[in-house]
Formats: structure tokens, C-alpha cells, sequence
């Protein structure tokens, strides 16, 4: 949809019926990042959702939830069951479907009065626990409703959702290139980050990242560059602030907006004078600094060339994959080559400083495997430690998984935008209450018959063009205590443990409100590589 390309802090929006049955309300809920709600977007959301009264809701300015005191995993002893509902769940995906405010499901531990415990339960996640959508009943309906599935089971509602780790903060000009760095597509917003580096069977280099990163919804062209196109204005923007902050302080010499002309000429001249210099001097240094950054343009350094983004079958399951290679540039490769004085013994996973804590062995180019993926996390969770170079947070370490079954399942749409889970779901029959997902068209005639028919109880439909809602499956969960192990801008990041063993590919972010703090998102890498061999048709895709 145009409004929600337009407008990317618009996470959803949500229609809620008034109590007296006569008016509905449309709440756009937003993540502004701690920004204020643009203006601009009131108007354009009353013209989109003419009907409809307007209210905002902005994610992150919402009061703090309590917080939720954690079970000791040496208390939690339910493993076995927890692997079991995160099947049941997986089978029955359906029976969250038609759901407006649902982000995400996971199999976890029931919290009571913000206290864990160790009884496995359905988690939900929504928007807003507030009031229940136009058209809807309550979440624990379909427990109800599906007693044989969910016998015995507990569900519990939180808050929270999703979104994809791309940004807006700036980063330098890299050369030779390394693992972490910011890139963009040429002529396009936003950013992201080059995770690492492949090579085929015939020696061809890739440049690896997310689809999203590499090949965004809004791309014209396909050339990859360093640093991205924002994270260079940004830099020039910056650097010329700087220089005007130097010329306002030497036309503005601080104190005399306060004095009289009298008083101004009783001040030492050469206090004055040397002040000035100062200025000066440091307002010559900011200019060579711009200069240096204009010549520093970015640069190509690839081209798109495969990505996979949805769910690829590895045996019995399904696992999420957003990932995408790009054809390094012969000259880039060549330099990294035969310049590796910055770099690990595995070409481009950043410079030796971050590793000299002594704390974890750089990468040694071993991926752990999906088959022993799960068995891995239950023998060392207690000691598994990860880390990843990303294009805005850096280097961040201390990520775990906090119990082997850490997979969520996130919902978004399948449509022209699937990037941005915005499936404005905003009509409903008012025959039978059923949902029914709509993308707006100011184009179409409202007394257009469109021939669609409601799926539950046949009555025809004004203007409704369903949008079918995929599940992303089986994503893993990071955390980082007290921080964030990654944000905006560090999608495409590689993940690693403390034995430099990569694990998996960095692709979005989950902002758990409830419970106040994020979840990073990531798929095994394992899985990703195979999901571009055979998306690409090669025989081989290994970490150069």
C-alpha cells in the first residue's frame, strides 16, 4: 500500500468498534523511534481511512510494563513439553489467521503477576491488549473453540511486534571492506549490513546479507554500495553542521548578546583574538574533514544476483530465511586478498581489535549444521555466547538463548509489501463478523461490484481485495541482558559464538512490550545457504 511505503513508522492499523455499535475507529499503531508522530501522517491517514475516526497509538511511548522477575533455568524443567507445543503451534497456525492484532505466536513459560513459571503455555502476541478488534472475539477464544488441539494448555496475551532491522544511523566509508559494515542499494533509502562473504564451487565471491537489504521492495537497480546512499548524507549533513556551529560561535563570541556596546570594548582584545583563532583554526579542520568525506562518495562494490525470502523446508520443518547474495566486484576482492593486515584469517570478519578481549576466537569459517542446532543449544546453553559486527550497533556480544525452544512465528502479508508486516486489515462482514483483509484503491468505484463473496457465509463484499497472511516459521530468538543485541541497521549481520562457530544471519527485531525488552531475530545459517544454492542453482556456498 502507498500510504504504508509512504509512511514506514506505521507498524498496522486496527479498526475497534465504538461501544454503542454505531461508529468504528481506525488506531494506527507507530514506531517512531522515539520521534513524535510526523504530522504529515494525520491527514494522509484521514484521507486513506475517510470513515473511520483516527487515533495513534506510538509503541514506544506507551508506559513501561512491569517487570517480569525470570525463572533460573536450573528451575525450568519442561524442555520436552515446550518442544512439543512449538509443533502443536506449527501444525495450527491457521487457527490464528484471521486475527488483526496478532504479531507473533511462541511456544514459552507462563507469566503470572509478572512472575515465570515453569508451565509451558501458548504465548500471543498483539498489538494492543486493550479492546478486541471490530468484527472479533477474544484471543482465548480459539482455545475454546479448540479444546482437542489445546488440552490442558495455557495461552497467555502479550504485547509486541515485529520489524526489520534496517535504519537510518550513519557509517562510514570502509575500505577494504569488512564483515559489519553499512550498505545500500544505489538510489535507494535505507541501510543495512554486510554480514560476510561466500564463495561457490568455481571461486566466485558473494557479498551476503538479507533480501531486504540487497533487494528492497523499492529498488530500481541492482548495484550494491559502500557506504549506503543515507549513511553518506548523513555524514555530509553532519559535518557541515559542525562548521556552521564554528562560525556562529566566532560571529556570536560568548557573553555579548548580554552586554552593552560600552562594555563590549572593555573585554580583553587578546582573550578576544586568541578565542577567535581558535574558532578558526578548528573551523579550517571541519572543512578538510568535509572534504575528505565528500571525496568518499559511495562506491559500487557489488551486484544483487539471488535471494530467498520465505520459508524453506529443511525435513520435517519449515525455517524462515531472508537472505540474499550480491556478485562482489573483482577489484574489491582482489584488494582484500592481498591486504589482509586488518583483517581475520577468514576474509572480511572484522578487524582483529574486535577480538582481542580474549573473550571469543575470531571466526574460523565452521557453520554449525541445523540438524545438531537444537542439540547444541540444550548441551551448552548454559554456556553459549553470541556475538555479531553490525552496521549500527558494532560489535555485541553476551546474546543467548535462553531455553532451546526459542523459535517464534511471526505473522506478515504476502503482498506487494511483505517486508514491512503492514496488512491493513480494516473491512469486515457485518453479516457474520469475519475479517477480511483490504488493500485501499482510491482508484476503485465504491459502487463497483467486485463479484467477492465473504469465505464464511457467502454474502458479497464492497471493495475488498484479500490479502493472504503467511506465517515466517521457526525464527530463532537472541537477547542481550539490559541492551539491545541489535537495531535498525544491522540486518545481514553474522552470528557467532564464543569458538568463532557461525550460527546465523540477523533479519529483524522483536519489540517485546510486555515484558520490556527486545528479542533479535535470526535463521540458521545452515538453512540459509541451502535455501540460495537452490534458489541460485549452485552446488556449493561456503564462508570465504
Amino acid at each position: 500500500m502507498q500510504f504504508m511505503s509512504d509512511n514506514p513508522s506505521c507498524i498496522r492499523a486496527v479498526p475497534y468498534e465504538s461501544e454503542d455499535c454505531e461508529s468504528f475507529t481506525m488506531r494506527l499503531y507507530m514506531d517512531t523511534n522515539g520521534k513524535r508522530i510526523p504530522e504529515k501522517i494525520n491527514t494522509v491517514a484521514k484521507k486513506m481511512f475517510r470513515n473511520y475516526e483516527i487515533e495513534f497509538d506510538d509503541l514506544l511511548r506507551r508506559p513501561l510494563s512491569k517487570i517480569v522477575t525470570r525463572l533460573p533455568a536450573s528451575k525450568k524443567q519442561k524442555a520436552k513439553e515446550l518442544t512439543d507445543l512449538t509443533r502443536i503451534i506449527d501444525k495450527n497456525l491457521h487457527l490464528f489467521e484471521n486475527r488483526m492484532n496478532i504479531t507473533a505466536v511462541q511456544a514459552s513459560y507462563k507469566v503470572t503477576d509478572s512472575i515465570e513459571k515453569d508451565i509451558p503455555c501458548v504465548t500471543v502476541f498483539v498489538l494492543g491488549k486493550r479492546k478486541i478488534p471490530a468484527g472479533e472475539t477474544d484471543i482465548r477464544k480459539i482455545k475454546e473453540e479448540n479444546s482437542d488441539i489445546f488440552d490442558e494448555v495455557e495461552f497467555d496475551v502479550a504485547e509486541g511486534y515485529y520489524k526489520l532491522t534496517t535504519g537510518s544511523s550513519f557509517k562510514d566509508y570502509t575500505w577494504p571492506l569488512e564483515g559489519g559494515v553499512g550498505i545500500g542499494v544505489e538510489g535507494v533509502d535505507g541501510a543495512g549490513t554486510l554480514g560476510g562473504f561466500l564463495e561457490d564451487e568455481n571461486g566466485n565471491v558473494y557479498i551476503l546479507s538479507n533480501k531486504h537489504v540487497l533487494h528492497p521492495t523499492d529498488a530500481a537497480g541492482d548495484v550494491i554500495v559502500q557506504p549506503s546512499e543515507d549513511d553518506h548524507k548523513a555524514k555530509l549533513e553532519e559535518a557541515k553542521a559542525k562548521i556552521n556551529e564554528c562560525t556562529d560561535k566566532i560571529e556570536n563570541i560568548p557573553g555579548s548578546n548580554s552586554l552593552q556596546p560600552e562594555e563590549i570594548e572593555k573585554i580583553n582584545t587578546t582573550c578576544r583574538a586568541r578565542f577567535i583563532k581558535g574558532k578558526e583554526e578548528e573551523r579550517e579542520q571541519k572543512k578538510k574533514e568535509l572534504t575528505k568525506i565528500e571525496s568518499q562518495k559511495p562506491r559500487p562494490i557489488g551486484k544483487y544476483a539471488y535471494g530467498f525470502k520465505e520459508n524453506f523446508a529443511v525435513g520435517d520443518h519449515e525455517v524462515y530465511v531472508d537472505a540474499a547474495i550480491a556478485t562482489l566486484n573483482e577489484s574489491e576482492s582482489n584488494f582484500m586478498k592481498y591486504n589482509q593486515t586488518n583483517c581475520c584469517p577468514v576474509y572480511g570478519f572484522g578487524s582483529n581489535k574486535y577480538w582481542k578481549t580474549g573473550h571469543y576466537k575470531p571466526p574460523n569459517g565452521e557453520i554449525i549444521d541445523f540438524i545438531n542446532f537444537k542439540q547444541r543449544i540444550r548441551n551448552e546453553n548454559s554456556e553459549l555466547r553470541f556475538m555479531k559486527i553490525g552496521r549500527t550497533t558494532g560489535f555485541t556480544d553476551d546474546g543467548s538463548i535462553r531455553h532451546p525452544n526459542e523459535e517464534m512465528f511471526l505473522k506478515y502479508t504476502h503482498s506487494k509489501d511483505i517486508a514491512r508486516l503492514l496488512d491493513v486489515e480494516f473491512l469486515f462482514c457485518k453479516n457474520c463478523k469475519t475479517s477480511v483483509r483490504h488493500e485501499f484503491n482510491p482508484d476503485l468505484d465504491k459502487n463497483q461490484n467486485t463479484s467477492n463473496l465473504c469465505k464464511k457465509c457467502g454474502i458479497n463484499l464492497d471493495n475488498p481485495c484479500e490479502v493472504q497472511s503467511v506465517w515466517a516459521r521457526n525464527c530463532f530468538v537472541l537477547r542481550k541482558p539490559r541492551e539491545c543485541f541489535s537495531k535498525e541497521g544491522d540486518s545481514g549481520s553474522l552470528v557467532f559464538d564464543k569458538n568463532g562457530l557461525a550460527w546465523g544471519l540477523v533479519f529483524g527485531v522483536f519489540n517485546n512490550l510486555s515484558r520490556d525488552f527486545v528479542f533479535s531475530l535470526i535463521s540458521p545459517l545452515s538453512v540459509v545457504l541451502d535455501a540460495l544454492k537452490k534458489e541460485a542453482g549452485m552446488q556449493e556456498l561456503k564462508l570465504w
